[in-house]
């Protein structure tokens, strides 16, 4: 667990340091803001919520390095999730460390403020991505892990659940398309063994509502081959 921090705390540092090397482009706004509206919450397989959610966020960039915060709220009001993701993007390669936090009405689970290892009802996550240089053949590889947090077996013990995913992103027509496939190495928070859990394609494209207003939709379809569920998710971002 400790090399795992140093590891990922050098790996910041250095990342920090070449930041600031870099210049960003005139065009680039350092502060950007939206939301965006779900027919229902599903991420990496699992679902969260079958009511439509609105999930806003902002995010702030420096130099290859952003800071955002996300949320996700369903209109059934049973669910709610406030996260910070931190980031740097240099050549195709993106690190960061994202925080989670589910909040449980009436219960210990709904204090933000509880950090201690074994009783936070925060996830935190290493992750690495990776954009392949190749124009024919542009995959992204991922790779995630939570480190630090609320992902515990039965003797509250962290499960270190990793999940592994292969996206391969191109453009049909007016449409931007991705073909995707996520899998977990043992049992923890995604599934009870090694197992593929978020399989599909996600599809987008921009609706013209008037001559100069449009308005950006997806559609995703999912499949959780270990649980044997599958999803068809719609949304739309302002």
């Amino acid at each position: 667990m400790k090399n795992i921090l140093i590891t990922l705390a050098l790996g910041l540092l250095v990342c920090a340091g070449n930041a600031q090397e870099q210049e960003a482009t005139p065009e680039e706004s350092p502060l950007n803001f939206g939301v965006d509206l779900y027919s229902r919450y599903v991420w990496r397989g699992l679902e969260f919520s079958d009511a439509p959610n609105i999930q806003p966020w902002a995010s702030v960039s420096w130099k290859g390095l952003t800071l955002m915060a996300w949320g996700s709220y369903a209109t059934s009001k049973d669910y709610a999730e406030v996260d910070f993701f931190l980031s740097y993007a240099w050549n195709g390669l993106t690190v960061g460390v994202n925080d989670y936090f589910n909040p449980v009405i009436d219960t210990v689970y709904n204090d933000y403020s509880i950090w201690t290892d074994s009783t936070t009802p925060h996830l935190v996550e290493a992750f690495a991505s990776y954009q392949l240089p190749f124009e024919k053949f542009p995959l992204l590889l991922t790779a995630s892990t939570f480190i630090y947090g609320a992902d515990r077996n039965a003797e509250n013990k962290s499960n270190y659940s990793t999940y592994l995913e292969a996206a391969y992103p191109f453009t049909t027509g007016k449409n931007e398309v991705s073909l995707f496939a996520g899998a977990t190495l043992g049992e923890g928070y995604y599934a009870s063994e090694a197992a593929f859990v978020n399989v599909g394609a996600k599809v987008s494209r921009n609706i013209s509502v008037t001559e100069k207003f449009e308005v950006p939709i997806n559609g995703q379809l999912i499949f959780h081959p270990k649980n044997r569920n599958v999803f068809f998710v719609v949304g739309i971002s302002f």
